[in-house]
Order: C-alpha cells, then structure tokens, then sequence
C-alpha cells in the first residue's frame, strides 16, 4: 500500500482471512526497544527496512523477485526472506544499471510462471542475467517499447497498456506470445493519465490468491 494507506489495506486483508507480516513492526536486534513482532528482528541491524511493492515480482513459482532500489533496501529484502521461508527471494540490484525508472516492474513482468517480459537491448538482458533467469527455467520475452513490459497476467488474461497497441512490433510479439503460443487473452487498457503522475498498470493492482 501507499503511505496512509497501510491500516485499512491491513483491516480488509484481515477481513478475508489473510495473514499479515507488517513490516513497521521489524526492529534492530541491537536496538533494545523490543516490538510486537519479535520474530521479525533484523540480525542486521537495520531499524527501517523498507520495500514498494513494485519492487516485488512473484511469477507463481519457487522464486520471489525483488529489486534493490531507492523504495526498497537491503532490510526489505531480509523482511520478505523471513516473512516467506518456502520462497527463494532473489535480490535484483537495480542501482547500477543508471536506469530512469522507479522499480523493478517498471522493466520486467510476466505472463505465466516460467515467462518474464522485459525491455529489448543490453539493459533487458542485463536484468535477465541478474535475475539468472535461464538458470532458473525462465523464457524471455523481450519488447522494443520498455513502458509495454507493464504488464499484470491474471486468470489466463494480460492486460497491456494502450501504449503497446500503438507499436506495431510490440503489439506483433504479444499476440504471437500470448494469444497464439499461450492461448490467453489480451486487453489493452487506457493508463495515460496515470502514466502522468509515474504510474502503470502494476502500481494499480493488488492480485489476491482466494
């Protein structure tokens, strides 16, 4: 959730039954204050460990991808790692690459559990290579247009930004990858006045496993 928007996005995942790891309440192992939530003490030493959620890119499988950047440091990281032991939460530097982009799903995404899309060029297959996708079993997908690697896979759906509609090879590899490979749909969505204010589609959508 946004800032100002942690409690009553906590209220409702209660409401339905969902357990929550609240991330305010980690504390520095040395910092003696204690918490109500000892079991997410930081042997580290970080008293404010941080994470957005568009750092965060689940596929579905045994990994959970996360990127080091400016919203997310090491102390998030080390949070999701405890938070979710079944998982491998695999750190994804983002810093180095001198990259204008908020997050990590600002540039890559996926379609199923074994597919990432991400931006053509030596940027795309430099993340693919952090992310050692092809010693994880992932399949990319690359697209010329890096705002088109937005994409949320829903219930066999993806849905695209209009923008990828626009540009005539992207829109080609999506339906070649997904529509006609993968037998799933597409909608492509209007997101440009979100896009004014650095939004897209992954920003506006928290998927829930019911």
């Amino acid at each position: 959730p946004r800032r100002g928007e942690e409690d009553p996005i906590q209220t409702i995942l209660h409401q339905l039954g969902l357990t929550v790891h609240d991330m305010r309440e980690c504390v520095s192992s040395g910092s003696g204050s204690g918490g109500e939530n000892e079991s997410f003490t930081d042997p580290e030493g970080c008293d404010a460990p941080t994470c957005d959620g568009g750092d965060v890119l689940y596929p579905g499988g045994n990994e959970l991808f996360v990127g080091l950047s400016s919203r997310t440091n090491e102390g998030g990281i080390r949070f999701l790692q405890k938070s979710f032991p079944m998982l491998e939460v695999v750190s994804v530097p983002l810093r180095a690459l001198d990259l204008d982009c908020l997050h990590l799903k600002s540039m890559v995404t996926h379609i199923d559990e074994t597919t990432l899309v991400l931006p053509m060029g030596p940027i795309g297959e430099e993340l693919f290579r952090r992310m050692e996708g092809t010693k994880r079993g992932y399949n990319p997908i690359y697209l010329p247009d890096v705002a088109s690697c937005n994409l949320v896979s829903v219930n066999g759906t993806v849905l695209a930004p209009e923008t990828a509609a626009c540009c005539e090879e992207t829109r080609s590899i999506l339906q070649q990858e997904i529509i006609e490979r993968r037998g799933m749909s597409m909608l492509f969505l209007d997101s440009s006045e979100f896009v004014k204010y650095d939004g897209a589609l992954t920003c506006k959508s928290i998927l829930l496993s019911l």
